[in-house]
């Protein structure tokens, strides 16, 4: 049961954080695709990096804590800026994007740090099996919502941009 509760809370969190901040899910995914690839790369070379600063923890193991911070600081760090979302559906769904993607890119590094229990392998084995379709699909879903972002363009003295 504890595998479920951490990752509902782990997306119950996700989602309001994106809520909150009002923007637009796209640029903020592309951000998770981003540390999610960084997270791959420096993983093993920062989690000795970090425990030489005296940090040290045996469940959950550093490794995924290192992972899951590089995997979500690009998005935090865009939570402070960027194109926002006005209309509260727009929110709604984009945070759900949001939290759903960040969660499934996630998905390795809380397998390490979690024990999977009874109840928790069936939830573990359905996200497992479909982790790839929602993936693509939130990728897709993001490339989409970043076409759709306009930006103000400020026209100069003689009328042309």
């Amino acid at each position: 049961m504890s595998y479920i509760l951490v990752f509902v809370a782990m997306f119950g969190l996700l989602f309001a954080l994106s809520f909150i901040v009002k923007r637009r899910f796209g640029v903020l995914v592309l951000a998770l695709l981003a540390g999610s690839l960084l997270a791959n790369l420096w993983t093993e070379t920062l989690t000795p990096l970090v425990a030489s600063t005296g940090i040290v923890t045996i469940r959950p193991p550093l490794s995924s804590l290192v992972a899951l911070t590089v995997t979500l600081a690009p998005a935090f760090v865009l939570f402070l800026g960027g194109p926002s979302a006005n209309r509260k559906h727009e929110r709604l769904i984009g945070s759900l994007i949001f939290a759903l993607v960040a969660t499934m890119l996630s998905f390795h590094w809380l397998n390490d740090a979690l024990v999977i229990d009874g109840a928790g392998q069936v939830l573990h084995d359905l996200l497992a099996q479909y982790q790839a379709l929602i993936l693509t699909g939130g990728v897709i879903a993001a490339i989409m919502d970043v076409l759709m972002t306009h930006t103000v363009r400020h026209q100069g003295k003689g009328g042309r941009s």
